[in-house]
């Protein structure tokens, strides 16, 4: 209960050493069209902090009594010191004692895991949608291609003996070879 008095006299402090400025006094005044020596705005202060600090005690007061919260840190301590006592007889150790992975793992960080393994559950299905489509659009994509290598091999093959058989009845030379030869034998190639 020390403690906590001490921590709410220091938050007081703080909250006293805001609002102990006479000049913010003073410019409030002056804003109203109050004239105000600085005589007067400290003792405004200083009586504005007495009646501020007596009220937040009583405030603090009448909430320690309602929630009955000296009481209830007495009892704590009991427990505390029983727990202990306790702890003793058993042969346990304060603080945290692993279990195993697994026991760990059902405790307190269980939902974390369980929410990772969904999340990489819907990503695993997410990708094996993707790899599938993908697949059948490649198998879409290669019967295109055969395709086209097909009708492009076709009308290089119907182009090609069309230029043979209108060269068939030419002679040409070239560094002394004939070629003439060369295309008939290449035309009954195919």
């Amino acid at each position: 209960m020390d403690r906590l008095n001490s921590a709410i006299d220091t938050l007081v402090d703080e909250i006293c050493s805001g609002l102990s400025k006479p000049k913010y006094v003073r410019a409030a005044a002056r804003d109203t069209g109050v004239k105000l020596s600085r005589e007067d705005a400290a003792e405004i202060v200083t009586k504005l902090l007495a009646v501020f600090r007596a009220k937040f005690a009583q405030g603090v007061e009448e909430l320690v009594q309602d929630s009955e919260i000296e009481q209830k840190l007495a009892d704590l301590k009991i427990l505390a010191e029983k727990c202990k006592e306790r702890n003793e007889q058993l042969g346990i150790t304060d603080g945290y004692r692993p279990l195993g992975v697994e026991a760990d793992l059902e405790g307190p960080l269980y939902p974390v895991v369980a929410g990772f393994h969904d999340t990489l559950t819907n990503l695993n299905n997410t990708l094996d949608e993707n790899i599938e489509s993908s697949r059948e659009k490649l198998k879409k994509a290669k019967d295109q291609v055969n395709t086209l290598a097909k009708m492009a091999d076709s009308l290089m093959n119907k182009k090609f003996r069309e230029i043979v058989d209108l060269m068939s009845g030419v002679t040409l030379r070239h560094d002394g070879i004939l070629l003439h030869a060369a295309l008939h034998k290449m035309v009954n190639t195919f």
